[in-house]
């Protein structure tokens, strides 16, 4: 997709559940939503990494996507999660609520889509460990010194620069 800006305006997206009455969740209060995949301007985004596996393409799409939710939602869970989210992506707004969210080098979710975008949007050679690690740091100092970001990650601002950026990209 290039640096075009994104993926363009969404036309439908996708989901698996958004509300569910007997699950003790977000889901069941309304607040949280789980996507299989987004369709926009640009074409598709699968949330099917149990169907596509390691497909540089998709991963760089879903990163992409990922980035992009985690803009609003403090709890987007990927693929690296854990099993249950290699079908969809899950986000709600729990934490943040209707605060900007910001973030936390101690939460596993948001250091995995920093290092997934890092590694499938970026091509920073990162694992997906959820260890806001040194490797990690490194690599999102780089990102905001090519992108001209002076905002710290743990910032709003910041936050919002390196995922806009990866959503960019």
């Amino acid at each position: 997709m290039g640096r075009s800006g994104g993926p363009g305006a969404a036309h439908r997206g996708l989901h698996l559940r958004a509300h569910v009455d007997k699950c003790p969740s977000l889901h069941a209060r309304g607040r949280a939503f789980d996507f299989a995949g987004l369709t926009h301007e640009a074409g598709n985004v699968s949330c099917r990494y149990d169907e596509w596996g390691e497909d540089p393409a998709r991963l760089r799409e879903y990163w992409r996507l990922a980035a992009s939710l985690s803009s609003r939602f403090t709890y987007t869970l990927t693929y690296a999660y854990n099993a249950q989210h290699h079908n969809h992506i899950h986000v709600d707004n729990g934490v943040n609520g209707y605060d900007d969210p910001v973030f936390q080098s101690s939460s596993r979710a948001q250091t995995q889509v920093v290092q997934g975008v890092l590694r499938h949007v970026f091509n920073a050679p990162v694992t997906l460990s959820g260890d806001y690690d040194t490797g990690t740091v490194d690599a999102v100092r780089e990102v905001q010194r090519s992108a001209g970001i002076t905002a710290r990650l743990a910032t709003t601002e910041g936050w919002r620069a390196f995922l806009a950026e990866a959503v960019r990209a």
